[in-house]
This record gives structure tokens, C-alpha cells and sequence, in this order.
């Protein structure tokens, strides 16, 4: 008796000219492995349970599927290419068969998980479906490549280089947003929560920033300004290091309780003054100039305005006595007042920048070479401020609660500076005259002290 093996699509079938074929047949050729059963030559042949590929190279699982792909596909078939790692239930190799609830890859070097999704997008999807690509690691709960596919609760990114989480968010937009989403480019490390990167999807309450190389830390803001702010935010720029409060850089921003003065190089005192005359002086303000020794009490550099019992000289290079009087005349002194020269050490009470500005109680300036405090400013001031926001870009160090960088955003009464160069104090401020001031401003010029004590509005 003499067998031909012929293989085609992948299948090897026996062919036996002349002979009918038993139930168990042998392959004419020595190097094949025999097998106990295989397939009929023909594939318009009715397909029995189980056949083996006449093959050796192929290895055998206990049940095949037919060589054409047009025929029923039974529950359980096998993969036709050889090389192909053979699952418990594999998948059919076209597209149009109907799809089992659990199938497998066509392709081989695809790592094969126990639930696969389907090669072809239009194919319903499962609420656990696989990526396409064998590349990515495969995740417990995958999203389809699709991104027409209604989105389950719980998606991961369609790109393989990005690491896994547990919970990811569909790579398009316009798919609805679930609670925790993580952000679609690959080389971002991922936190357990993170904001989709489209502004037109809803923001989750945590949101993340959407570049990849700032580090992800629990709680981020989304890209985009139109997306609600979130109760904490940060500064815009990443070098800054964040602090868990900070306050916006715009003056037309609400200005919350405790602000910082603009300029980053003056040390803060607690309370500083406004470098404005017109200005009402609180009782215990600081000079605008850094290189002026500061005292304890210090008045303006303008003689014409009414001096309090005790005044310093209008000179900052002079020595400072413990009471000055304000710059300008027409500004009411307070019993204590700073001079207005930068260069002067600030005092612990300073003034904001520009006089329109309401006092806050205590402001930090919005310059980044100046230690930051907990609360800092957002960069816009038509944002709405949220009490803590954090940057939208990554080479920032995250703080658990990040600000976005759009000022249409709400803000909240705590915001950062938007440069990251300037250490973080407790306590900023706006860097707008027209912001509403809070009780206690800082001085405009980087050389004073940040200061946590109350003072009036100033102007530069």
C-alpha cells in the first residue's frame, strides 16, 4: 500500500488512492508519527470529532479543525498553522465565523490567555476581550482594538508598550469615561487612578496628567481646562516641586486666605506690605526692596507721608529702626510700617504687589526660584480654582493632588505657582494686581522673607 501526504491550508490529509479509509490509518512515510485517527482527503468531507494532521513537524492536540474555513466550526477546533502554541479551545482562523466565548489568536507569537478576543473589530465584544497585537502584555481585562466597540468598565490601552494596570481607559475619546481611567501613552507609568487624556470626556475625581514621563501620583487633573477642576490642584510646570496646596498665578482668581508675594527671590516674611501709597497700611507691613535690613516694624521711603512715632530712614542702605513709615504721604500710616526698597530682609509682615488687589491674610509670590509653601496659584485667572490642582506636565514631581493648566477651570481657594523652579512655602499668591486680595499680602521683589501674617494690597 502506498499513502501520499498532502497538506494544505496548514491540515495534512492522508490521501489514499485506492483504498477505502478505516477508522485508523498509518502514513506511508516513516519519519511521520502515526496518529490514531486521521482526516479524510477531501475537505468537503464531513469533518468527524477528532483528526490529526499528517504533519509530523505539526504537533497534535486531541481535536483539529477542518481545512476550510467555510465549514461549521465545532465548540473546540485547534489553530491550522503548526507553529501556532495550541490553547484548550482555540479560535477559527477567518474573520466571519461566528465567535465562541472563548477563542483564540490566529497568529502564533500572540502569547494565548485563557479569554482572547477576536482578530476583527466589527466582531461583538466580550466584557473580556484581549488586545490584537502579540506584543502587549496580556492583562486579565483587556480592551478591544476597536475603538467603535462599546467600552466595558474596565479597559486597557490598545498600544502593547504600555504597562498594564488593572483598570485603563479606552484609547478614543468620544468612548465614555468609567471612574478610573489611566492615560493612553504607553511610557507613563501608571497609577491605580488616572484621567483620560480628551478634555470632552467627563473627568473622573481623580484624573492624571496625560504626559507619560511625569511620575503618576494618585490623584492628578485632567489635560484640558474645560473639564471640571478637581478639589486639590498644582502648578503647571513640572521642576516645581508640588506641595498638597497651592494657589493660582492670575489676579483675577479668587485670592484665598494666605498668599505669597510675586517675585520669587525675596525671602517671604509672614506679613508683608503693599508697595502702593494708595494703599491702607496694615499695622505691620515690609519694605518691597530685598537689600534694606528689615526690622521687626519698618515705615515707607517717602518723607511726605505722616510718620508714625517711630520711623526709619527713607534710604534702604541706612540701618532700620524698629518702626518705619509708609513710601508715599498720602497713604495712612499704621503704627508699623516696612520700607518699600526690595533689597532691604524682609520683615514678617508683607504686602501684595498691586494695591487694587483685596489682602488676603498671607500671600506667596508666583516666581519659582522662591521656596514654595503648601498652597500655591493657578497660572490663569479666569480658572476657577479648586482647593488643590495639580501641572499638566510630567517632568514635574506629582503631589497626590494635581491642578489643570486651563484658567477657564473653577478655582479652588488653595493654588500653586506656574513656574516649577520656585520651592514650594506653605502660603503663595497671585501674581495679578486685580485679584482680590486676601488679609495678609508679600512684597513684589524675590529678596523678601515669605511672611504667614496679615497686611493690605499693594501695587509695583
Amino acid at each position: 500500500m502506498r499513502c501520499d501526504a498532502v497538506q494544505t491550508g496548514g491540515v495534512c490529509i492522508i490521501q489514499i488512492p485506492s483504498e477505502p479509509v478505516s477508522h485508523t490509518l498509518t502514513p506511508t512515510h516513516p519519519s511521520e508519527p502515526v496518529s490514531p485517527t486521521l482526516t479524510p482527503k477531501h475537505p468537503s468531507e464531513p469533518v468527524s470529532p477528532t483528526l490529526t494532521p499528517t504533519h509530523p513537524s505539526e504537533p497534535v492536540s486531541p481535536t483539529l479543525t477542518p481545512k476550510h474555513p467555510s465549514e461549521p466550526v465545532s465548540p473546540t477546533l485547534t489553530p491550522t498553522h503548526p507553529s501556532e502554541p495550541v490553547s484548550p479551545t482555540p479560535t477559527p482562523t477567518h474573520p466571519s465565523e461566528p465567535v465562541s466565548p472563548t477563542l483564540t489568536p490566529t497568529h502564533p507569537s500572540e502569547p494565548v490567555s485563557p479569554t482572547l478576543t477576536p482578530t476583527h473589530p466589527s466582531e461583538p465584544v466580550s466584557p473580556t476581550l484581549t488586545p490584537t497585537h502579540p506584543s502587549e502584555p496580556v492583562s486579565p481585562t483587556l480592551t478591544p482594538t476597536h475603538p467603535s466597540e462599546p467600552v466595558s468598565p474596565t479597559l486597557t490601552p490598545t498600544h502593547p508598550s504600555e504597562p498594564v494596570s488593572p483598570t485603563l481607559t479606552p484609547k478614543h475619546p468620544s468612548e465614555p469615561v468609567s471612574p478610573t481611567l489611566t492615560p493612553t501613552h504607553p511610557s507613563e507609568p501608571v497609577s491605580p487612578t488616572l484621567t483620560p487624556t480628551h478634555p470632552s470626556e467627563p473627568v473622573s475625581p481623580t484624573p492624571t496628567p496625560t504626559h507619560p514621563s511625569e511620575p503618576v501620583s494618585p490623584t492628578l487633573t485632567p489635560k484640558h481646562p474645560s473639564e471640571p477642576v478637581s478639589p486639590t490642584l498644582t502648578p503647571t510646570h513640572p521642576s516645581e516641586p508640588v506641595s498638597p496646596t497651592l494657589t493660582p498665578t492670575h489676579p483675577s482668581e479668587p485670592v484665598s486666605p494666605t498668599l505669597t508675594p510675586t517675585h520669587p527671590s525675596e525671602p517671604v516674611s509672614p506679613t508683608p506690605t503693599p508697595t502702593h501709597p494708595s494703599e491702607p497700611v496694615s499695622p505691620t507691613l515690609t519694605p518691597t526692596h530685598p537689600s534694606e535690613p528689615v526690622s521687626p516694624t519698618l515705615t515707607p521711603t517717602q518723607p511726605s507721608e505722616p510718620v508714625s512715632p517711630t520711623l526709619p530712614p527713607t534710604h534702604p542702605s541706612e540701618p532700620v529702626s524698629p518702626t518705619l513709615t509708609p513710601k508715599h504721604p498720602s497713604e495712612p500710616v499704621s503704627p508699623t510700617l516696612p520700607p518699600t526698597h526690595p533689597s532691604e530682609p524682609v520683615s514678617p509682615t508683607l504686602t501684595p504687589k498691586h494695591p487694587s488687589e483685596p489682602v488676603s491674610p498671607t500671600l506667596t509670590p508666583t516666581h519659582p526660584s522662591e521656596p514654595v509653601s503648601p498652597t500655591l496659584t493657578l497660572t490663569h485667572p479666569s480658572e476657577p480654582v479648586s482647593p488643590t490642582l495639580t501641572p499638566t506636565h510630567p517632568s514635574e514631581p506629582v503631589s497626590p493632588t494635581l491642578t489643570p493648566t486651563h484658567p477657564s477651570e473653577p478655582v479652588s481657594p488653595t493654588l500653586t505657582p506656574t513656574h516649577p523652579s520656585e520651592p514650594v512655602s506653605p502660603t503663595l499668591t497671585l501674581t495679578h494686581p486685580s485679584e482680590p486680595v486676601s488679609p495678609t499680602p508679600t512684597p513684589t521683589h524675590p529678596s523678601g522673607i515669605n511672611s504667614v501674617e496679615s497686611a493690605t494690597k499693594h501695587s509695583i
